[in-house]
């Protein structure tokens, strides 16, 4: 489902990530309802999300829902990049931020 979502709004997975592309990816999370901004710091990209649309869902299945499929959403916009989930709405926390380290990028 992830990767649907993605290849609909990158048809063409771009080689780099560009500051368009990053702000197309955090315009398809808010449109997902992820009320979703990015931060870059150097090589670091951290995408903050204030909001989940399914938290009663990612409550009861933390591990499928933020640990896999929202994950995987981001790996899938990012160009197969792995993100890292450092905070988590479901766990309590106010916001969910993932960190992905952008090699090759600054």
């Amino acid at each position: 489902m992830a990767k649907a979502i993605m290849a609909q709004a990158f048809p063409e997975r771009p080689t780099q990530m560009t500051a368009q592309h990053i702000s197309r990816l955090a315009q398809v999370l808010n449109d997902l309802g992820f009320e979703s901004r990015v931060e870059m710091h150097g090589a670091i990209l951290t995408i903050i999300s204030e909001n989940c649309p399914i938290l009663s869902v990612a409550k009861l299945y933390h591990q499928l829902i933020c640990q896999t499929f929202h994950n995987e959403l981001l790996k899938q916009g990012l160009g197969n990049k792995a993100p890292v989930l450092n905070d988590c709405m479901a766990l309590g926390d106010p916001f969910c931020k993932h960190v992905i380290r952008m090699e090759g990028q600054s």
